[in-house]
């Protein structure tokens, strides 16, 4: 007899933020699920988004999207929003949740940046209303979710985001363990019809080490990057 498992695979992707993610949320399972990290720091989300190739995903898959602080650093909202939802039109094959941009404490109140972000947050979740395979999870706003420093969340404010996005996913019933049928000869059916039933159980149960994380930080992105292929997980437009 032959258990057949299929790894799901969760791509997290984004900018300095996401940091550290990706071993969190592979805690928050025991089934057969991939987490790979990607960490780009200063990337904005034309970067991040337009890098991937998202053909080797399905259904069963899911990217988790988290950036934009320096779109809208720079003034580029809009630009942001449009790569937003290119990135939302080319992944229809798979899921994706997208992560609101955190509010900034490291500038001073006068300066109207949190005003552009709250102005994005709430466009961005108008805009992917229309895509049904997209869902925007927001992040919290409190000073006491972030660092003294003020432009990172704190260990608290992580840990509020990891544990809305393991109930995300597993609203999503993507991360299960798979087992194929087992088909038998006609002869051996009939011989295990008096006897009692012996339920294979999924190697990801036996072990649980089913769960694994990778996660790659890059720095220094060159201008001319070759685009990244998403099938490298290891076992361990609309007006704005």
């Amino acid at each position: 007899m032959t258990v057949a498992l299929r790894k799901h695979k969760i791509l997290i992707i984004g900018d300095s933020h996401v940091r550290d993610l990706s071993d969190e949320v592979r805690n928050g399972f025991d089934d057969a699920v991939s987490v790979l990290g990607i960490v780009k720091p200063k990337a904005n989300i034309e970067v991040n988004t337009t890098t991937l190739h998202l053909e080797n995903l399905t259904k069963k898959d899911l990217i988790i999207f988290y950036g934009g602080t320096k779109d809208i650093s720079k003034n580029e909202s809009r630009k942001g929003l449009l790569s937003l939802i290119d990135f939302a039109r080319r992944s229809i094959n798979t899921n994706v949740i997208l992560l609101g941009v955190p509010h900034r404490y490291n500038l001073s109140s006068s300066l109207c940046v949190n005003y552009e972000i709250n102005w994005f947050n709430n466009k961005l979740q108008r805009l992917m209303s229309v895509f049904n395979h997209v869902r925007v999870l927001n992040v919290p706003t409190e000073r006491l979710h972030h660092t003294n420093h003020g432009l990172h969340l704190s260990k608290k404010g992580k840990n509020w985001i990891v544990n809305n996005l393991v109930k995300e996913i597993k609203n999503l019933r993507i991360a299960r363990c798979e087992v194929s049928p087992i088909v038998l000869p006609w002869k051996d059916v009939r011989q295990t019809i008096p006897h009692q039933v012996h339920h294979t159980v999924p190697e990801c149960q036996k072990t649980g080490n089913c769960v694994d994380s990778v996660e790659v930080n890059i720095v220094d992105e060159p201008a001319n990057e070759a685009p990244i292929n998403i099938n490298i997980v290891k076992n361990y437009g609309d007006s704005l």
